[in-house]
């Protein structure tokens, strides 16, 4: 939820992207953060229409873009890359923490790198860079459920218990472990 972090409120906010709670250089901007969820859909012989079996979510693929303008910009970028780089001789690679408002609005905390793009001139004062990002969720656990026909078809959907979405010992987990994120990022 963006909240108090509105664009217009907070416009600061909206400029910096912070991983492992270290802000960006230059200007931050996010692209393409979703939420998308998987369906099975499976088309019955001779009929129009499909069931839909819900199957999950799946991981965001975002990207962030950094401009620079100022001569700082690139000292910075110079230290700042090194929280996205893996070494290949480590046996595990770790995801980072990350917050802009526009990923906490899809509940992106956590992301790895996929690609990071060379500096390129965009502009005759201004550079860019792209880095190609995956948002970061360990598979749990989650049942799978077909829905019912909505209210507008006359019908109304009956769950069982195991189409029933996370319990609320588990969602107040999630919170917990999202304050404890936010108070372990600030300075």
């Amino acid at each position: 939820m963006i909240g108090d972090a509105s664009p217009l409120a907070q416009p600061q906010l909206w400029d910096r992207v912070f991983v492992a709670g270290v802000p960006s250089p230059g200007k931050a901007t996010i692209s393409r953060a979703g939420q998308p969820f998987k369906w099975d859909e499976k088309d019955g012989p001779g009929t129009q229409g499909a069931n839909l079996t819900y199957r999950g979510q799946r991981n965001s693929h975002f990207q962030i873009k950094l401009s620079f303008r100022e001569e700082d910009h690139f000292a910075e970028w110079d230290d700042w890359q090194t929280l996205l780089a893996y070494d290949s001789t480590k046996k595990t690679v770790k995801a980072v923490d990350v917050y802009h408002p526009s990923l906490a609005d899809r509940g992106i905390k956590s992301m790895v790198v996929e690609n990071i793009g060379g500096i390129e001139k965009v502009a005759p004062t201004r550079w860019e860079v792209v880095i190609d990002c995956i948002k970061f969720s360990p598979p749990k656990k989650s049942p799978t459920t077909t829905p019912g026909s909505s209210t507008a078809n006359g019908t109304h959907a009956t769950e069982s218990a195991a189409g029933t979405p996370a319990t609320d010992a588990q969602d107040a987990q999630q919170q917990e472990i999202a304050k404890l994120l936010a108070i372990a990022q600030q300075p």
